[in-house]
């Protein structure tokens, strides 16, 4: 059940990153900062469980980056539309 939360808030995670850099507002950068926290949070809940995923770590530090490169590009293109006004 833990694999399935933490699987469902990954791509959210992946969804909200993605709208927002697409559509960039302050809130829902929030928003995709919150999920990308839930995902390492669920994912450090499934190691302490002793889910033999242990393997699977590597991918959700690579999926984790990318999603924080992607809520940096939004910071900076709200920063930039924001610095336009």
């Amino acid at each position: 059940m833990i694999l399935l939360i933490h699987i469902i808030i990954a791509l959210s995670s992946l969804a909200v990153g993605t709208y927002a850099f697409a559509r960039p507002s302050q809130t829902k950068l929030h928003v995709s900062y919150g999920f990308a926290s839930g995902t390492f949070i669920s994912g450090v809940v499934l190691i302490m469980s002793g889910a033999s995923l242990v393997h699977a770590c590597i991918s959700g530090i690579v999926f984790l980056g990318g999603v924080s490169v992607l809520n940096e590009f939004t910071r900076r293109k709200l920063a930039t539309e924001s610095a336009e006004i």
